[in-house]
């Protein structure tokens, strides 16, 4: 009897899709071939160079092609909350308050001004896990790459 809440866990367990995405954003980014990109700054200048290269090879590897969306970072959070887009970035730091709505990845830029550290990440739709992990191995394996 002692195996009994084991084998109970597993069967739980069993039955969950492990990452999962309630709106299927990696599936449909997949299947319609369009990354719905959002920025409320220039997409290509000095301080988006990385990020937008980030984007642009995430969509390459998807086959997809990027649509960009320019707002306010308030009302691209929003955006992405109805998931009416599937990425933003927009100089986001990790410290954000928008972390508890949306999701954010792994950093892809660390910056130091003076005595402060940065770290700026993308935010993706929230409860997109599939999609987050999917971005968040790409990230880490360009890290890796870059250093």
């Amino acid at each position: 009897m002692k195996w009994m809440p084991i084998v109970i866990f597993f069967l739980i367990l069993n039955g969950c899709d492990f990452p999962a995405d309630p709106n299927n954003t990696l599936l449909k980014i997949q299947k319609n071939h369009i990354l719905l990109v959002g920025t409320c700054t220039d997409y290509k200048n000095n301080d988006n160079k990385i990020a937008a290269e980030i984007i642009e090879d995430i969509a390459k590897k998807l086959n997809a092609q990027i649509k960009l969306e320019f707002d306010t970072q308030e009302n691209l959070y929003h955006k992405l909350e109805r998931f009416e887009l599937d990425i933003i970035f927009c100089s986001i730091q990790t410290s954000s308050p928008w972390h508890k709505q949306v999701a954010f990845t792994i950093p892809y830029k660390q910056s130091s001004h003076t005595d402060k550290q940065s770290s700026f990440v993308f935010a993706l739709p929230p409860g997109e896990n599939s999609w987050l992990k999917y971005v968040n191995d790409f990230i880490f394996e360009k890290n890796q790459t870059d250093n």
